[in-house]
């Protein structure tokens, strides 16, 4: 609904109200970049038929820019003055354009902010999982030679102890995930 702001006369004149009410068809093509609205008005149909088409496409030499095409056709019937209610009329679109310039650019620069939003979001995501792949590679580079070198100290200990004549009948294992803060268990000296 708009409110075409008519004046008390010719509301009058043409019995009608200040609401105004119109019937819009847009359509979308993705794929070649192109918005078309087709609208015309319900009231008032008796006395002016308005029929507009709107078209945005992308600017042909600069992808940063929107041309748009808007055509309006005021014809107004049965009432006096006609040519006067006509460029009332007209007057009232031309202005009108400009609030339909706004709401676009406001429609196109809120779908640009969610979109950036999602691809940040999507970003982060990757960087939590390269984190995590990143993470397991390095726990897992430090850990098994941390395990070996465990196993092999506990090898050499055992060999050295059998030289020695001491022949320890179960060596004391010890795994990686167990060493404590506390001083060592192992004797230091041989």
């Amino acid at each position: 609904s708009s409110d075409w702001r008519l004046a008390e006369w010719v509301q009058k004149l043409i019995g009608a109200n200040k609401v105004c009410y119109a019937h819009e068809v847009s359509t979308v093509d993705p794929r070649n970049r192109v918005m078309t609205m087709h609208s015309r008005n319900l009231s008032f149909c008796n006395f002016v038929t308005m029929q507009e088409s709107m078209t945005y496409r992308p600017h042909p030499e600069d992808a940063e820019k929107t041309l748009m095409k808007q055509e309006t056709v005021v014809t107004v019937q049965g009432v006096p003055l006609t040519s006067y209610m006509e460029s009332i009329i007209v007057n009232t679109v031309s202005n009108n354009s400009n609030k339909g310039k706004a709401a676009i650019d406001w429609i196109v620069n809120k779908l640009g902010e969610e979109c950036s939003a999602l691809s940040i979001s999507s970003s982060l995501d990757k960087i939590k999982q390269e984190i995590l792949e990143v993470k397991s590679s390095v726990a897992e580079s430090l850990i098994q030679p941390a395990k070996q070198s465990i196993e092999d100290l506990q090898d050499r200990i055992q060999g050295e102890l059998q030289q020695i004549g001491n022949n320890i009948t179960k060596p004391v294992m010890l795994k990686a995930e167990e060493i404590s803060d506390s001083p060592s268990t192992l004797p230091t000296s041989l």
